[in-house]
């Protein structure tokens, strides 16, 4: 079965997750970063895995409008979901439930959120801003589980 994978990276976290399930799902399997490709041959795949990450409790814009957009096409697919964000058990089911439409959620037969990573080197003023105020000791947690991602690519293969 072939997989497609969408999403969208701001600093390269997802990205890194991207490359991991690449590595680990059955071929063939094509990428496409939504911040720079707009077009998909939808037909040409059986599975669809969807990801990003999260900035202020929301869902990348750009990912989320290039899912709103081709929603029926996508519901036509075995559905896998994921995020990253800094958030782990509870608040990051949380995130994740508030990223995704009621339909993709309904949809999705494997979810995970996968933790993630700050470098605040690579963070705008605001973004610095931001996580200042968001801060209760998130950032000291920040860590991207790889075994996580790993899972939820053995459970993409199973399906």
């Amino acid at each position: 079965m072939s997989t497609l994978i969408v999403y969208s990276s701001k600093h390269g976290t997802t990205e890194k997750v991207v490359e991991r399930l690449k590595d680990k799902l059955e071929q063939p399997v094509k990428a496409v970063n939504v911040s720079k490709e707009k077009n998909v041959d939808w037909d040409s795949w059986d599975k669809v895995i969807i990801g990003g990450p999260i900035y202020v409790g929301n869902l990348k814009s750009d990912l989320k409008i290039f899912v709103e957009r081709h929603l029926e096409k996508i519901l036509e697919k075995k559905i896998g979901l994921f995020i990253c964000c800094m958030y782990h058990d509870d608040a990051a089911a949380e995130q994740f439930n508030h990223a995704y439409s009621d339909a993709l959620l309904a949809a999705a037969q494997v979810d995970g959120w996968f933790g993630g990573e700050v470098h605040p080197w690579e963070l705008s003023l605001l973004e610095k801003t931001v996580v200042r105020m968001v801060d209760k000791g998130v950032l000291e947690n920040a860590v991207l589980d790889l075994d996580e991602v790993d899972r939820f690519a053995g459970k993409m293969n199973a399906i």
